[in-house]
């Protein structure tokens, strides 16, 4: 009986601080109760479609910050400026506006779902608008946009579209960290030493 004991002793130890800390930090994830950005994909996500391959975490903390995300708002407007397009065209800052959208349909009431939907279709999936790279995919959410029911299938689709500007969009936010950390340490250097 006190051998049992002290083989489990002996096997946590042998596991190591460093193991024995990461276990300890699984276990209370898992405890911990679903964050508010979960609970959304959650229920606009579809369960027989993988998630996104590349987490999105940098680029969700930007879009939860209100001031953050008008300033990559900001500086994807004057990427597409500096590619001359047209402003009827859905350029980077459509495909952010986009992204918008889409997440804003999980706080829309249900009786306002379709026409949030309609408006999302109208914008977005025009001849000249957002540019998926899916060709078969954009059909589909342009279909469901015209529907005239909002469905789970429906609401898929658009949140695939979703994932796939934000896998867009990823590279050109590292850029954005990259210039608003160098902006906003040049501008605290400024008011120390005025």
């Amino acid at each position: 009986m006190g051998q049992a004991i002290s083989k489990k002793k002996q096997k946590s130890k042998a596991e190591g601080l460093l193991t024995q800390q990461s276990n300890f930090v699984k276990d209370a994830v898992k405890d911990s109760p679903p964050t508010e950005r979960q609970v959304r994909q959650s229920a606009t996500q579809n369960k027989g479609s993988p998630p996104s391959p590349r987490p999105h975490g940098q680029i969700y903390s930007t879009l939860d910050n209100a001031v953050l995300t008008a300033q990559f708002l900001v500086f994807l407007h004057q990427l597409d400026k500096a590619d001359m397009l047209d402003d009827d065209d859905c350029g980077r800052a459509g495909e952010l506006e986009f992204v918008l959208a889409v997440q804003q349909l999980a706080d829309v009431p249900e009786e306002n779902k379709l026409n949030h939907i309609h408006s999302i279709g109208s914008k977005y999936f025009k001849q000249d608008g957002l540019d998926l790279d899916n060709k078969e995919l954009w059909n589909r959410c342009s279909e469901v946009c015209k529907e005239p029911k909002v469905s789970e299938s429906g609401l898929s689709c658009l949140q695939s579209a979703h994932d796939k500007c934000l896998d867009k969009l990823d590279s050109l936010h590292l850029v954005f960290l990259q210039k608003y950390r160098a902006q906003s340490c040049t501008s605290q250097i400024i008011s120390c030493l005025l």
